[in-house]
């Protein structure tokens, strides 16, 4: 986020920006760069670093919970959300149930899997808001 000055990344930013840019300037794992939510200045070449290639992504219907899936036995999904409002803000763990209006998708989370739990069926998501 802090690297990639094109994709306005703690303003919502695009998913399809990023893997673009992550294709052709390497992604970096985690353990070397820590994320911060905020925006920063790049410091991406200042010390030793995994470089990960992204080499190719694809995109899942939306709304297609079967291609989810799908894709999901294969990899994680980067998918957007509507994080407007307190309750998403706030959220710490459980199944989040709230379903607000959606009024635009702006913020990205990755699905790393899927459940069911009293019949509720439930997305797992790594978000990046807090631990």
């Amino acid at each position: 986020m802090d690297c990639n000055k094109t994709n306005d990344g703690c303003d919502g930013g695009d998913q399809d920006l990023a893997f673009k840019w992550a294709q052709k300037n390497y992604a970096t794992l985690e353990a070397d760069y820590k994320y911060k939510d905020k925006d920063g200045d790049c410091k991406y070449d200042q010390k030793p670093h995994t470089k990960v290639l992204v080499t190719d992504y694809a995109f899942v219907t939306p709304n297609s919970p079967a291609q989810m899936k799908a894709a999901l036995a294969l990899t994680t999904l980067s998918v957007s959300v509507d994080a407007t409002g307190p309750k998403f803000m706030n959220y710490e763990s459980g199944i989040f149930d709230h379903v607000p209006y959606i009024t635009r998708l702006n913020h990205a989370v990755l699905l790393v899997g899927w459940g069911t739990e009293n019949g509720t069926d439930y997305w797992i998501m790594k978000n990046s808001f807090s631990t």
